[in-house]
């Protein structure tokens, strides 16, 4: 593997590449620091935010972990996520790959990955705090409570926790999927 360092406004940006791959090829998978033998696509953000999400509530090596990334399962402030809303008038958030900071970060609709469908049982989307300052970090849906609780201790809970709902069906689902992984 080459890495080739850039300077990006004053800070230090690495390149990674792999040997034998062409010049500039954006690596589209990437690996659960957890199963490390199940590939994983970036290309598909919702499988992959599911599958991290089954761990963030489901798994006992995530106990304890503090604003785990759903897109690679770093914690603390290792990943920073930032928000884009798209074009027009109707324009709906996305994650804003250029400004965020994440080895896996994949472009994800926020819209439509925040509906638990069959397809897609997952809901643990970026939100932005309503307690932030604008153009802060979003902060997982999985984490908003734990979010609330540290970071914001005087608020009251109970008028934001709608945001951080998850449905039955939602933890159900994705404890039969976390319970069927390789």
């Amino acid at each position: 593997m080459f890495s080739h360092c850039i300077l990006f406004k004053d800070e230090a940006c690495f390149i990674c590449e792999n040997k034998g791959s062409p010049l500039g090829v954006v690596r589209d998978e990437c690996r659960c620091p957890l199963c490390p033998t199940l590939p994983l696509s970036i290309k598909n953000p919702t499988k992959l935010v599911q599958h991290m999400g089954a761990h963030i509530l489901l798994d006992s090596k995530m106990n304890g972990a503090f604003n785990p990334c759903s897109f690679c399962l770093n914690t603390g402030a290792l990943c920073s996520i930032q928000l884009a809303k798209g074009k027009g008038m109707k324009g709906t958030k996305t994650v804003d790959v250029i400004r965020s900071r994440c080895p896996n970060v994949a472009k994800l609709s926020i819209t439509s990955a925040a509906k638990c469908i069959e397809s897609s049982l997952c809901t643990n989307v970026p939100l932005d705090c309503p307690l932030c300052l604008p153009g802060s970090d979003a902060v997982w849906k999985y984490n908003l409570l734990a979010h609330f609780k540290s970071i914001h201790p005087t608020a009251t809970l109970k008028k934001y926790s709608s945001l951080a709902e998850i449905s039955q069906l939602e933890r159900t689902r994705l404890k039969q999927l976390f319970n069927a992984k390789p």
